[in-house]
């Protein structure tokens, strides 16, 4: 009896151990090299020194924050936090930010990023390229209306990028929202949606919301990447777009695999939340 409860027992382990070989294969690690973007990082530092910990770990091709990298953007010593926590991770990998609410329009944000190229004083919108990506980095506190100067600079900056494989757009407020704020809180939707799908953007991120959120819509996936530090929301309501939604901390990564833009998403100990695949524009 006891031979056959010790076979018993081996033949389970063994299926236990295909198992989690099976769910916990190499694609499950993030990848060196990818491009990452991650945001909120606001109040928890050791959660934020954690994140950027597991970033370096990765050796970025670049950053992006989606917003609200401080509490109050007016405060001289949160950036001396935010600085401490970051300044390894932005002395050996470009670093770009998109400008939230929390930063305040504050001259100290655009002090602590006098390297990006803002499309002028106090305006927090800007366009990078890597590899056959084009990212566009808007302002959402500032206006987004047709007639604005950001919207014209936008739509500028999407048809310099027709050449471009995929498009990248980020700012802070989202559009689609299950979480704690409110849909499309800032009334850009109206303004930015029609465009995106005539220039067939591949992916929108965003953060204020605290949590992991994908969205759907007109051919665009809608990401909030908002698990930076900052307390973490729940979800408050449904959408017939919204794909996932998971209150973690987390970061995403950017890759390029066999033609096709790979986008995964961690939490802070690397466990893979997320992962879908874009075809080129």
């Amino acid at each position: 009896m006891n031979k056959i409860k010790a076979f018993v027992f081996i033949i389970i382990l063994t299926l236990s151990l295909l198992l989690f070989t099976n769910n916990c294969s190499y694609s499950d690690i993030p990848k060196k090299g990818s491009i990452v973007i991650y945001g909120d990082t606001r109040t928890n530092h050791t959660i934020h020194r954690k994140i950027v910990s597991q970033i370096e770990k990765i050796e970025p091709k670049a950053v992006f924050n989606t917003g609200d990298l401080v509490a109050d953007g007016n405060n001289p010593n949160y950036w001396d936090i935010f600085n401490s926590i970051t300044s390894n991770l932005r002395a050996n990998y470009p670093y770009y930010p998109a400008i939230g609410n929390h930063e305040r329009d504050s001259d100290l944000f655009y002090q602590n990023f006098s390297n990006i190229p803002f499309a002028g004083d106090h305006k927090a919108w800007y366009e990078v390229k890597i590899d056959s990506i084009s990212f566009i980095i808007l302002d959402s506190n500032r206006d987004l209306s047709t007639s604005s100067e950001q919207y014209q600079w936008f739509v500028k900056a999407l048809s310099s990028s027709n050449d471009s494989s995929f498009i990248v757009v980020i700012f802070h407020h989202p559009i689609f929202d299950v979480g704690a704020h409110s849909p499309d809180e800032k009334g850009i939707g109206n303004f930015l949606l029609p465009v995106f799908k005539t220039y067939r953007v591949s992916a929108v991120f965003n953060g204020h919301d605290h949590n992991y959120q994908r969205f759907y819509y007109n051919g665009t996936y809608h990401i909030i990447t908002g698990g930076g530090g900052a307390p973490l929301y729940g979800k408050s309501r449904t959408s017939p777009y919204n794909q996932k939604f998971i209150k973690d901390y987390n970061f995403c990564t950017l890759n390029i695999i066999n033609g096709k833009l790979e986008i995964e998403a961690f939490n802070d100990i690397l466990a893979r939340l997320d992962l879908i695949d874009i075809d080129p524009r």
